[in-house]
């Protein structure tokens, strides 16, 4: 089952929202990306039937039980980090068409929280990855 159209989602909103101005903005985004580069992948396994065409006999719910949690831990490091790093930062200026604004810190932290709440829907895949692989589906 595919439980990666969610995180797909928001991960859009999560690399929309950081800005890399900061090293740890810079991670989120990263971990952002690359975590929507891995869902992507698995949605095209999904909907051309990848899986079944290849088939040596791997256990692919268990290869995307590991892809999910490794994604999950990441978010998990990326938002503590966003979030820790921006909720002490001074609102940071900014210069839009001659115009100096403060929403460097509000669209990073909105980020963050958007990071959170990635890390739940990639806890929730993973929780339901974990039953089927006990079940012992293997596709």
């Amino acid at each position: 089952m595919n439980y990666y159209f969610f995180p797909q989602i928001l991960g859009i909103l999560c690399f929309a929202t950081a800005t890399g101005t900061i090293s740890a903005s810079q991670f989120f985004l990263f971990v952002a990306v690359t975590s929507w580069i891995c869902c992507l992948i698995w949605i095209i396994f999904y909907m051309f039937t990848i899986r079944e065409a290849i088939n040596p006999n791997l256990n692919w719910i268990f290869i995307e039980f590991v892809v999910t949690a490794v994604c999950a831990l990441f978010f998990f490091i990326a938002f503590i980090v966003q979030l820790a790093v921006f909720s002490y930062v001074k609102a940071v200026p900014e210069n839009v068409a001659g115009h100096e604004t403060y929403s460097v810190k509000g669209r990073n932290i909105a980020a963050g929280v958007f990071g959170i709440f990635n890390f739940g829907a990639y806890c929730a895949g993973l929780f339901f990855l974990f039953l089927e692989h006990r079940r012992g589906t293997t596709m």
